[in-house]
């Protein structure tokens, strides 16, 4: 596979930041609408796609499996796509045939990656998924071995759970024992799991049911218009509908997380961000911030404010955020057992957050940080060492010794080709005197992979 070529980015504090961005679309609801689109026999639009690097991946995979694509500039002028997926279908979807040497490159993209492999599984399709090296390290095997449960053989090169993944077609005898569904009682929440095995239920006559220990982000359910009954079972089988999309993917929480964060640390600070999503299951990071003290604010926009959305399907609001009032301080907390799953992706600002806290922060049960697209708490783990910040390294997490009055030092740091890794170290950075040396992140440009324009906006926000 490919592997891009990383610049590093060198950065000054800013003294002041202030204006209006315009984040990136949301990544996890893009990769869903493509993949979904492409399930209904009827054509499907999907406005304010992003170019980022990661849902690029999902589009460039449906065209290699014969999905007809095509794009144009977004009329929302905002730097995004236009997208219009060709009624596929499921039978289609069913009778793919690749050419022994096709291989599928989910470049960085392990949403990509785990949402094809429930539906080509699914749909018994033979093919072989790869990414690049950061990929290649990441374990699939949870999506694997449930779905080795539906019939879904496969291999790896090193049988080891890791890709390249070969999917060697589904044994539909395994489970047409019975007309029951087959049950899927997670023990950990992970959207990407449960959506990967929703889709490959979306080919089973029995179909599956799938339930978590706690909400995990639910735009699959949303988008395919699933159900939850009373005990939290969701369902999906062949008989389940497959409709077409129109839709306006809502602008990424996750994005605008590093500027809420940059906001409640630093002394000047006003950014005002609109069209962000704020689906309940996405912003708790928001709350999690408030209840620190930080200043952020949520502005409804109306339905007639959203072009091909009905707000019951992916609500979104302006995000106003600003700095701390002279004299107040941030509170540390301890985020632990079911808050996890809700900020997983946030975790590395957050720690950014937590070191300007008046107190001792305390992040447990998070040892999932460990297999993302890198190690994220040994990375934040040398952030925070090389910025001058106290804290002890656990198993599953993070203890932070904040202080106030905390002034970051100039730093140089590997993002690891991590983009949040990156933009965290970036938010930190962005912290340091003014007039001292600048902070260096090798490897930096990786925030394209979810934020093509973080630094573009960092800049543009800085005033003298």
């Amino acid at each position: 596979m490919a592997e891009s070529v990383l610049q590093d980015i060198t950065l000054t504090g800013a003294t002041r930041l202030a204006g209006t961005i315009h984040l990136p679309p949301d990544k996890s609801i893009a990769h869903r609408a493509a993949l979904f689109a492409s399930l209904s026999e009827e054509d499907s639009m999907i406005d304010g796609y992003s170019l980022a690097e990661d849902p690029q991946s999902t589009l460039a995979c449906l065209r290699a499996l014969g999905v007809e694509i095509e794009v144009e500039p977004s009329a929302l002028c905002d730097g995004t796509q236009k997208v219009l997926v060709r009624g596929f279908g499921r039978d289609r979807w069913q009778n793919i045939k690749i050419d022994e040497e096709e291989v599928l490159d989910c470049g960085n993209s392990g949403t990509t990656m785990r949402l094809l492999l429930g539906l080509l599984g699914g749909a018994g399709v033979n093919v072989v998924l790869d990414g690049d090296a950061s990929l290649r390290s990441r374990p699939m095997g949870r999506v694997l071995e449930p779905l080795s449960r539906l019939g879904v053989a496969s291999k790896t090169a090193n049988g080891d759970g890791k890709a390249p993944i070969q999917l060697l077609g589904r044994d539909a005898t395994r489970t047409q024992q019975d007309d029951h569904a087959v049950i899927f009682d997670l023990s950990v929440a992970s959207a990407q799991v449960k959506s990967a095995l929703l889709l490959a239920g979306l080919f089973l006559s029995e179909g599956v049911e799938v339930r978590e220990p706690e909400q995990s982000r639910d735009h699959t359910e949303r988008l395919l218009d699933l159900d939850k009954d009373d005990q939290g079972w969701i369902r999906t089988s062949s008989l389940t509908p497959c409709q077409a999309i129109s839709f306006t993917v809502p602008k990424d929480p996750s994005a605008a997380t590093f500027w809420a964060v940059l906001s409640a640390i630093h002394g000047n600070i006003e950014i005002n961000a609109p069209g962000v999503g704020c689906n309940p299951t996405r912003i708790q990071i928001f709350e999690v911030l408030q209840q620190m003290g930080a200043h952020i604010t949520w502005e409804t926009e109306h339905a007639v404010d959203l072009p091909m959305q009905a707000p019951e399907v992916e609500p979104q609001g302006s995000l106003m955020m600003r700095s701390l009032q002279q004299g107040q301080t941030l509170k540390p907390i301890t985020l632990a057992g079911d808050q996890i799953p809700g900020v997983i992706d946030e975790i590395p600002a957050l720690m950014v957050a937590m070191a300007f806290a008046e107190g001792v922060s305390e992040i447990r049960d998070a040892s999932e940080l460990r297999i993302k697209e890198t190690d994220r708490l040994s990375a934040m783990a040398s952030v925070l060492e090389a910025a001058g910040v106290s804290y002890q390294e656990k198993p599953d997490g993070m203890v932070i010794y904040g202080r106030s009055d905390f002034r970051p030092k100039p730093f140089t740091v590997d993002a690891l080709h991590d983009h949040r890794i990156a933009m965290a170290a970036a938010v930190l950075a962005s912290c340091v005197d003014p007039d001292d040396s600048p902070s260096v992140i090798k490897g930096g440009s990786c925030a394209s992979i979810s934020y093509p324009t973080f630094y573009q906006d960092l800049l543009s926000l800085q005033k003298p």
